[in-house]
């Protein structure tokens, strides 16, 4: 078994079996009754259950990953059990994450630039400081700006670190949340105990209802009117600010160019010649 979690796609993976419920609403704002999802008994530790989704929003865009927690009760006996069944990864494997991610090697370059230039000039830099000081101050800003891309990667490569589910944590488990600004879309969650199941939707009936009733879609509507306006209003200002096409001479035919600038000098000679 990986210590780390392999990303899911909507409502894949779920389980089969369980109390199958949809609520609406983000999922760090949800409500969890003290009852086991597991076993159904008094519940009182939370346990912190993350999931990665993988996510592709169709066209051009491209698609990326992105991190869903639900913080659950769970019994005494049944959270001793997760933490016997989680498996601790080690530190090779959690730099592993980021080292081999490629946003790391704009990070390895410009450090390791940086760090052979101070090699090279900190051991004569005193006495050739007034001419090497801008070599150094490069050598520096180097170093800063690879420490800096390392200090980027690593909360970008944060899904990588997700740890794997246990049989636990199992028993609360969920979708993605496909909600966006223009649709809300209820989550698809599976509570293994029916009575757990039951007693979540409850507590989160009214939030459900406010976030898909007539209120919340005539918002939504509202949105779109919005957008489409602002597209439009965008359209028009464009053919507003396009530039009149030039006029033409008239009888239908420009003015020539004499010479290579078209200076009226060139013209004046010419025509003169004619006559």
């Amino acid at each position: 078994m990986k210590p780390f979690a392999t990303p899911c796609s909507g409502d894949d993976g779920l389980p089969a079996g369980g109390h199958r419920l949809s609520v609406a609403g983000p999922i760090e704002g949800l409500s969890y009754p003290p009852l086991c999802p597991s076993c159904g008994a008094a519940a009182s530790t939370a346990l912190a259950i993350p999931k990665v989704f993988w996510f592709d929003p169709g066209g051009d865009t491209p698609g990326g990953h992105r991190i869903a927690q639900a913080n659950p009760l769970f019994c005494t006996s049944c959270v001793a059990r997760h933490r016997a069944e989680a498996l601790e990864p080690g530190l090779v494997a959690i730099l592993t994450t980021t080292l081999f991610s490629e946003l790391v090697i704009p990070a390895v370059g410009t450090l390791s630039l940086g760090l052979f230039m101070l090699h090279l000039l900190l051991p004569r830099a005193l006495g050739t400081l007034e001419k090497t000081w801008w070599l150094l101050l490069i050598a520096c800003g180097l170093v800063g700006v690879g420490i800096s891309s390392f200090r980027t990667a690593w909360p970008a490569t944060r899904w990588k670190r997700v740890p794997a589910q246990t049989s636990i944590t199992r028993a609360f488990d969920f979708g993605d949340d496909d909600t966006g600004w223009f649709k809300t879309e209820p989550r698809t969650y599976v509570i293994r105990n029916a009575a757990c199941g039951a007693a979540f939707a409850r507590l989160n009936e009214a939030l459900h209802a406010k976030l898909t009733g007539p209120e919340q879609r005539s918002r939504e509507r509202r949105r779109w009117w919005i957008a489409a306006t602002i597209m439009v209003a965008i359209a028009i200002l464009a053919w507003l600010m396009e530039p009149p096409p030039k006029a033409a001479h008239p009888g239908g035919t420009s003015t020539p160019l004499c010479g290579p600038v078209g200076d009226k000098e060139g013209c004046a000679s010419e025509q003169g010649s004619k006559h």
